[in-house]
């Protein structure tokens, strides 16, 4: 498998060369996620355990053993992207040893679900479980909070990154005992488009918020974070749902 070299937060990974190159490009550009890499710089260096909730493909799974995670934890449940993140491991065979892939997707309560992307293509970074009755969706196997709880152990801290399309609203507020003490810094994204409505949007997002009560929210807005009163309390009645949905630092209070 032909290798391509790629910057990634000032680090250099090895990739497949055949698959998404256009991707790839706009990472070595500083135009993929400069927010969370930036944050990554500053969480990471100490050894703490990456956590990283929808790897797709790897880049910040990668990226996060890199830049010094102790350990890394990363769930995809799409095969075709897991596929491809495992070929990708195999080309850092230093950083590989520190990363565990699960090729599986968190949900609130055990047994299979079923994802799905639009179009029914397998291998985007799209796909979600609230598209699993959409035409293309497929089964996939899954793993609880208290299931990922016992494959993370007893690691003194953690950084999480739970990007999962839209799947955040089914599995909070169960996914908030994930968030314990040792998390002190995450990065999450949200995808209100993904719901029905603006009101249930509203309504799921303040829902999400209020079982992360313990953080301060921070949005990053044109990649760059920006703390506000304004989008906090947004954020905590929900009112960030529509149209300020998008990435968020959460940093836990002392």
């Amino acid at each position: 498998m032909e290798a391509r070299r790629v910057a990634i937060a000032g680090r250099e990974i090895r990739v497949r060369a055949d698959t998404g190159a256009r991707f790839w490009d706009k990472v070595e550009a500083g135009a993929w996620e400069p927010a969370l890499l930036a944050a990554l710089r500053g969480w990471l260096p100490g050894g703490a355990l990456f956590l990283d909730i929808g790897a797709w493909i790897g880049p910040t799974a990668l990226a996060a053993a890199a830049l010094g995670a102790g350990r890394v934890v990363a769930l995809e449940p799409d095969p075709v992207a897991a596929a491809a993140f495992r070929d990708n491991l195999a080309l850092n065979p230093d950083l590989a040893p520190r990363v565990t892939l699960i090729e599986a997707a968190l949900t609130a309560t055990p047994g299979p679900a079923r994802i799905g992307d639009a179009g029914g293509k397998r291998g985007k970074s799209t796909s979600s479980l609230l598209r699993g009755n959409g035409d293309g969706a497929y089964q996939v196997a899954t793993v609880t909070p208290d299931a990922l709880l016992a494959e993370i152990g007893n690691a003194p801290e953690i950084v999480i990154k739970l990007d999962i399309e839209g799947g955040e609203y089914l599995i909070f507020p169960a996914a908030a005992k994930l968030f314990d003490t040792r998390v002190r810094h995450a990065h999450l994204s949200l995808h209100p488009a993904a719901l029905a409505s603006r009101i249930s949007a509203a309504w799921a997002t303040r829902s999400l918020f209020a079982s992360l009560a313990a953080y301060d929210l921070v949005a990053i807005q044109g990649g760059i974070a920006r703390s506000t009163p304004l989008t906090t309390r947004l954020a905590r009645v929900g009112l960030c749902a529509w149209p300020l949905g998008g990435d968020w630092i959460l940093r836990r209070r002392p």
